[in-house]
């Protein structure tokens, strides 16, 4: 168990979920006993479409190698996009907390719900590049990301965030966005409440129409896409002690 995990042993305790219809109908809320919680908190990147791999998948491959067993991905959500189930390989811990088309702005699910109800240890935050696409500024989409982290903190106290660069950065203002979601991590991390970047644009290719690209559409990533935000999501895991060291 991490320190992070151990510190969320009371909160679970004595926690009182404020649960909402839409949680209730979905996965359960109940980890498995001693596991640290990490949940995958996205857009259409994240939660995928049928057919997909997921880069969700290939992170949850990527620690099963690095030996890591004691990882348990929850949310209210294991589909992907229209409900589908059609996964290339579903034979991995499919819960997440994403939705196709969410902005950090008006998520599809309330941070502070999903903070109180799952307790996790680590939430892994991927979004903000819907919001560039409906008109905010970088500047806008770094304030909904730092209230995103306060609402989580607030709900689950401890916890820890890592927030994922925007790997697409031909979509205006993405390059502007990661540079302040590293300012907004350096200024937020504590020895308590961590929050680390995961690179996931080093080296991601975004035009289709190049050789090597990795999306399909110049947003989704296709299979080489989805290994590289999983290696960037899985470097910063390891930065808070979950896999290998990033």
């Amino acid at each position: 168990m991490t320190s992070a995990a151990l510190r969320r042993l009371v909160t679970a305790l004595v926690a009182m979920p404020l649960v909402t219809a839409q949680l209730l109908s979905s996965c359960s809320a109940d980890p498995a006993e001693g596991a640290t919680k990490v949940m995958l908190f996205g857009d259409s990147i994240t939660h995928g479409r049928d057919g997909d791999w997921t880069w969700r998948y290939r992170l949850w491959r990527q620690l099963q190698a690095a030996g890591e067993r004691g990882v348990d991905f929850v949310g209210p959500a294991n589909d992907l996009h229209s409900g589908s189930r059609g996964y290339q390989d579903p034979l991995f811990d499919s819960d997440h907390a994403s939705r196709w088309g969410t902005t950090l702005a008006e998520p599809a699910y309330s941070p502070g719900t999903l903070g109180r109800v799952y307790v996790p240890d680590v939430v892994v935050v991927e979004l903000g590049v819907n919001d560039l696409r409906h008109g905010a500024s970088p500047e806008e989409v770094e304030g909904s990301m730092r209230r995103t982290v306060a609402e989580l903190r607030g709900a689950a106290p401890g916890i820890d965030v890592v927030v994922v660069h925007v790997p697409v950065v031909t979509v205006d203002g993405a390059l502007e966005l990661d540079d302040r979601g590293d300012a907004l991590a350096e200024e937020l991390d504590t020895d308590d409440e961590r929050v680390v970047v995961a690179r996931a644009d080093d080296g991601f290719v975004p035009d289709p129409t190049l050789p090597g690209a990795d999306s399909y559409d110049g947003l989704h990533p296709s299979a080489s896409g989805e290994l590289k935000i999983a290696t960037s999501v899985a470097g910063a895991l390891g930065e808070l002690g979950i896999g290998e060291p990033g």
